[in-house]
């Protein structure tokens, strides 16, 4: 079956594509697409894990199609960013 592994970093994103067997996990995905290879440095453990935007464990089966996305750690609350842009945002009208 067909998958792809996509990381984001704003330094190197990669999108990855990879053929495995029916019953392949998030893991293997990532495993046999090279990117332990290409970013040794990269530790697992400290990165959220998801299919398609939900979140996933490293031994989720995938299905044909899936895309095993690694999501880096937020940098900032996002409660406090969308205060912030309704903030900006809002306009004071005066007669």
């Amino acid at each position: 079956m067909q998958i792809s592994v996509v990381f984001a970093n704003p330094e190197q994103p990669l999108w990855l594509k990879s053929t495995l067997a029916p019953g392949s996990t998030v893991k293997d995905a990532i495993t046999c697409s090279g990117l332990l290879d290409r970013l040794p440095h990269l530790d697992l453990s400290s990165y959220k894990l998801g299919i398609f935007g939900k979140f996933a464990r490293l031994d989720k089966p995938l299905e044909p199609g899936d895309r095993v996305e690694i999501y880096l750690p937020a940098t900032a609350n996002p409660k406090s960013i969308k205060g912030r842009k309704r903030s900006d945002s809002l306009v004071t009208v005066t007669d």
